[in-house]
């Protein structure tokens, strides 16, 4: 039973390791595309405010893949770039415009559309996957990466010396 219970420790440790370094590898080697980090045609997005509330909920992560040309249609929950700034807004699309000269959008939680006209030069794709949580948490960790590595750093010297102490008193005892 006890070594069940190191083998799960392990495995759930070393997956923990190459998903923190996965994301880490991936976050600089992404391309910036329209406001967002873009791998292939897919980005990933954490979301902020409550606007696509209960859809999708803030601390949510998004995996976003990118459109082709006039692939948007009425219902579709988008990602775009701001008309007059830079900041990344995710709404449904309400209604089209002059056959798709431009979209009007809405946050699901929100009374109202959006007063400004959603181009497709704006879109940077459609909502394929929500994940619940691990936006705030991936959030979290790179805001503080150092402290992270830190930790993990220590945890495997301290398990390495543990190992090493357990050698020894193994080699003794016998």
């Amino acid at each position: 039973m006890k070594n069940i219970i190191k083998i799960l420790y392990n495995l759930v440790f070393y997956i923990f390791i190459i998903l923190l370094l996965a994301f880490s590898i991936l976050s600089f080697s992404a391309n910036k595309y329209k406001g967002v980090r873009k791998i292939g045609d897919f980005a990933f997005c954490n979301v902020l405010t409550g606007s696509m509330s209960p859809t999708i909920k803030p601390g949510s992560l998004i995996i976003i893949k990118e459109y082709k040309s006039n692939q948007a249609k009425v219902g579709d929950i988008v990602t775009f770039q701001g008309e007059k700034t830079d900041s990344i807004i995710t709404h449904r699309i309400v209604e089209e415009k002059n056959n798709g000269e431009y979209y009007v959008t809405q946050g699901d939680a929100n009374n109202t559309v959006d007063s400004f006209k959603v181009t497709e030069d704006m879109i940077v794709g459609k909502v394929i996957v929500t994940i619940p949580f691990l936006g705030s948490i991936m959030l979290f960790i790179q805001n503080n990466i150092f402290i992270f590595l830190g930790i993990i750093i220590l945890i495997v010297i301290l398990s390495e010396i543990l190992k090493n102490r357990n050698r020894k008193i193994e080699v003794i005892s016998k």
